[in-house]
């Protein structure tokens, strides 16, 4: 038997600190020149490690844009928090957390004057959705709240003209009376505010307005099998199970310009604003990472070529 002597652990953990751990390449060339989004001129590449630090450096600042105008606004966002209602039932702070988060980087429990006030700055952007009852003293002041408050545009719910059947809500005996265009354009006149009639929002309303009713997916790729052009005329939004990067960009890729996340944000403000905060940090860089991983550089360039939609079309309604 031969006995083997080991140095002193602590000699040997001495030894490794002492050596730098380098997680990238070991090369000498420089980059300070080369500008963001660019690659080194070809003849500067002498060494194998040379082409993974170029790489490494182009690829950190991809994709090059993430910004698009909805609405007039400008956003570096593909997603936002959709409308949901009860935000207190997760946190006391209620939707004054979802504003904080969504300034960092409906039934509401707060009033709209409260909402409001959290806003980041004036560069935030919010939208205010809006149920018409038949009390016209009320909506007038409701309207005069929004405006003065500093929302920037009113989406009009106008796809439930009753309630659908909620057990849990029926003794609220809630109604919408939005159901003609002159009484959309009564509601205009009502207000300065734009109400999008250049917006379409696909959303089955969390599954709670009409049973077995089909998922937004399913109604988006109808529009792009029957109507692509609707993608092209007006600016479409559309939310419904979304939660993960790759579920954002199917839709994009349908023609969808921006995509709501409805109740994670409310499960998140378990957490408070922090929680809602990471939410968003994790869906932006999944969706950074896909777009990486899918070779798409600008959201504008994504489209139907990226789906295999053989699978779902046999669901699509026939005409």
């Amino acid at each position: 038997m031969r006995l083997v002597l080991l140095p002193p652990l602590f000699c040997v953990l001495s030894a490794l600190a002492a050596r730098p751990f380098v997680n990238g390449p070991d090369t000498g060339l420089v980059l300070d020149d080369v500008e963001t989004g660019a690659l080194p001129q070809l003849p500067s590449m002498v060494a194998i490690p040379d082409f993974e630090a170029a790489a490494r450096y182009y690829m950190s600042t991809w994709p090059t844009s993430r910004s698009q105008t909805v609405l007039g606004y400008n956003f570096t966002a593909s997603f936002f928090i959709a409308p949901a209602a009860q935000a207190g039932l997760a946190h006391p702070r209620a939707e004054l957390n979802l504003v904080e988060a969504t300034g960092k980087p409906g039934v509401a429990t707060k009033t709209i004057e409260e909402i409001a006030a959290h806003k980041a700055d004036d560069q935030q952007i919010l939208s205010h959705q809006l149920y018409v009852g038949e009390n016209k003293t009320k909506l007038s002041s409701d309207l005069g709240r929004i405006e003065a408050a500093g929302y920037k545009a009113i989406f009009v719910t106008i796809d439930n003209p009753i309630h659908g059947i909620r057990q849990r809500e029926a003794r609220y005996g809630f109604s919408n009376t939005i159901t003609t265009w002159e009484k959309f354009r009564g509601l205009q006149r009502m207000t300065r505010l734009p109400l999008p009639l250049k917006a379409i929002y696909v959303s089955k309303h969390g599954g709670r307005q009409l049973d077995s009713s089909q998922q937004p997916l399913e109604t988006c790729l109808e529009i792009l099998k029957y109507a692509p052009e609707i993608f092209e005329e007006v600016d479409v939004f559309a939310d419904g199970g979304i939660r993960y990067g790759t579920d954002v960009w199917k839709l994009l890729a349908m023609g969808v310009k921006m995509v709501g996340l409805g109740r994670s944000p409310m499960y998140a403000n378990v957490f408070g604003v922090e929680g809602v905060t990471r939410l968003l940090e994790v869906m932006r860089r999944e969706v950074w990472i896909d777009a990486a991983n899918l070779g798409v550089s600008d959201m504008k360039d994504i489209d139907a070529s990226y789906l295999n939609l053989r699978k779902l079309e046999q669901f699509v309604y026939q005409l």
